[in-house]
């Protein structure tokens, strides 16, 4: 199983089964706050919603189209960050990212995000890292421009989102961009 230390309080690791129940009740915790910006919270109402989650991403691991990673603090789950939508061809995958609201404003995202940046582009080879966000998620973006990530354009009315339209930001970075 893949772990990677970030600090001394906090590592990823990669989600399996046995997370279920962590991971719906980090999830359950603040589900008012992330359902304004990802629609599958709403799906997510059970343990057994989490778990077939779950094997999902394990599918896609061993598919080599994703990987998914907790975010833990002092041993404890607090989000998670993803790589889905795997473009052997081009080198490329798409990053998603969620973590409890009371550990928001804290620079924990960034530096995960970072870390696992950088497993991606060094250990799996990517040359492009993709990153798209509702543009009225204002800290979400302002996290992708701290981490570097070009904005690369704009889908308009091209996101539904509880039963609403909303522009998508796309933004991208490639492994030559690293800071």
């Amino acid at each position: 199983m893949l772990q990677l230390k970030v600090t001394e309080s906090l590592y990823l690791k990669e989600l399996e089964e046995s997370h279920a129940e962590e991971l719906f009740a980090a999830i359950d915790q603040s589900r008012d706050h992330l359902r304004k910006w990802l629609p599958w919270v709403d799906r997510t109402r059970t343990v057994a919603d989490t778990l077939s989650f779950l094997k999902n991403m394990e599918d896609q691991k061993h598919e080599h189209k994703g990987l998914a990673m907790g975010i833990f603090r002092k041993e404890q789950l607090v989000g998670s960050v993803d790589m889905h939508d795997w473009n052997h061809e081009l080198n490329k995958a798409a990053l998603g990212y969620w973590l409890v609201e009371n550990c928001q404003q804290k620079g924990i995202m960034q530096v995960c995000v970072r870390k696992f940046m950088n497993y991606l582009f060094d250990q799996l080879s990517l040359n492009k890292i993709e990153l798209q966000v509702v543009a009225e998620n204002e800290r979400s973006l302002k996290l992708a421009a701290g981490l570097g990530f070009k904005v690369e354009g704009v889908l308009r009315a091209s996101y539904k989102m509880n039963g609403r339209l909303f522009d998508l930001v796309i933004t991208g970075m490639l492994s030559s961009e690293r800071a």
